[in-house]
């Protein structure tokens, strides 16, 4: 009887100690899956596209007209003509270049002329010229209990076409990317954001610098600078692509959320993910009125800066007197650079995939391929 019961105690003992070990066994199993992942993920969406070189396009855009933006103050270019209702397909078929008559610039020289100078002078935290005018002010503190280190780009400009986007090998439909130094003297940038990531996203609606590259329906909130200098945000399902297009955007970013209502207040419900919850470096463009923006980078992830939630962010564009805002790609991504350097700190070293610029009128404008 003795010997029955030591020999039960004997395998109960075998029989938990294999049960530990195969515990043990699918925890490093998925351990090392998991790693397996992380490191294909990271391959794919930082190395190879540093790495990428300069390729030719597949997409041909095609150059948006605005038929309607036509002011006293308005400065037209007179380079053919077409429909923009047309097709993209028959536009591109007609004009494979996409090269159309560019819409009327609104310039806004004498309405802010206070804050330009007749010659470009620079300091530590200011660019001014007879077209572009902007301040940068870092506020480091305590927001809601935690750190924060932000920063903010007032933007006065005289036209349209001092406010630019660009690409990572000027490529908007091209997976790719840059460093952010690299993309700003490129582009001769006053001050640059990163943008919304544009080239790893396959549908929605695109248009960078008047070009139109998609023009599908989204489910998402968009944002859309016009010629005329109006900048407004779309809360998805609330908008209709046709009638934007008919309005002949300048651009438009599809990445968001949407930060303020119709009213310029903070929105308080954002769709429900642990990335719009938790704290991450944030990056967003605010909107005042045609002619005046700004550029903001919230800094996280680091023992001084926590970054911020949506709804945090959202007030702070409402604190800022915006009108209108809205939050491009953050995290590791976020990043501001004034004359000629990066003024915040990235997360971690990533490349940029697209770009938000202020540049003076007369720089070239990059390649749309």
């Amino acid at each position: 009887m003795n010997d029955q019961k030591h020999l039960s105690a004997h395998l109960s003992k075998k029989n938990n100690g294999g049960s530990g070990k195969r515990i043990i066994g699918s925890i490093l199993i998925e351990f090392f899956l998991t790693g397996f992942f992380l490191c294909i993920f990271a391959l794919f969406h930082h190395v190879i596209p540093m790495m990428r070189p300069k390729v030719s396009e597949a997409v041909t855009p095609v150059q948006v007209t605005d038929v309607q933006a036509a002011s006293a103050q308005s400065v037209p270019d007179s380079e053919g003509n077409a429909d923009v209702n047309q097709p993209e397909e028959e536009l591109s078929s007609e004009n494979p270049e996409g090269k159309v008559e560019e819409a009327p610039v609104i310039q806004w020289s004498e309405l802010f002329a206070e804050y330009f100078t007749e010659e470009i002078v620079t300091t530590e935290t200011t660019y001014t010229s007879p077209n572009v005018s902007v301040t940068v002010q870092a506020t480091i503190g305590k927001l809601d209990g935690r750190p924060q280190r932000l920063y903010v780009a007032d933007i006065y400009i005289s036209d349209i076409n001092c406010f630019r986007t660009a690409a990572a090998y000027n490529g908007f439909t091209v997976y790719s990317a840059e460093e952010p130094n690299k993309l700003d003297k490129k582009y001769d940038a006053i001050v640059m954001i990163n943008g919304d990531y544009c080239n790893v996203q396959r549908q929605g609606l695109l248009v960078r610098n008047g070009y139109l590259y998609f023009s599908d329906p989204t489910p998402a909130d968009i944002c859309v600078l016009y010629y005329d200098g109006v900048m407004e945000t779309h809360v998805a399902g609330t908008y209709d692509t046709d009638e934007i297009l008919a309005r002949s955007p300048y651009q438009i970013w599809r990445f968001g959320p949407a930060l303020l209502d119709e009213n310029g207040r903070a929105r308080e419900e954002f769709e429900d993910t642990r990335v719009l919850q938790a704290f991450h470096p944030r990056t967003g463009l605010g909107y005042y009125e045609p002619g005046h923006y700004c550029f903001v980078v919230v800094e996280g992830r680091y023992n001084d800066t926590a970054g911020m939630d949506m709804k945090l962010f959202a007030k702070l564009f409402e604190s800022l007197g915006c009108t209108a805002a809205y939050n491009m790609d953050g995290g590791a991504s976020s990043v501001m650079t004034f004359n000629d350097r990066a003024i915040t700190r990235q997360s971690s070293q990533r490349g940029l995939g697209d770009i938000i610029y202020i540049c003076e009128p007369d720089v070239e404008f990059p390649p749309n391929n």
